[in-house]
């Protein structure tokens, strides 16, 4: 296929790069998304021992 002057086109190495960019970027992002989740597990948990720990010693009292 013929190029008309003045057209231009992306290069297949810059397409290449952009989307190893992409993934990259994306795949941080998807980590942080999970470590964050783990921790608001944790979190969950904490609270959930407190909240029993607090109701057996009301009951008790």
């Amino acid at each position: 296929m013929r190029r008309r002057l003045g057209q231009r086109g992306i290069a297949l190495t810059d397409l290449m790069l952009s989307i190893v960019l992409i993934w990259l970027l994306a795949s941080g992002l998807f980590a942080s998304l999970r470590a964050v989740s783990g921790a608001w597990a944790i979190g969950q948990h904490r609270v959930g021992i407190t909240q029993h720990g607090r109701n057996a010693i009301d009951t008790t009292s």
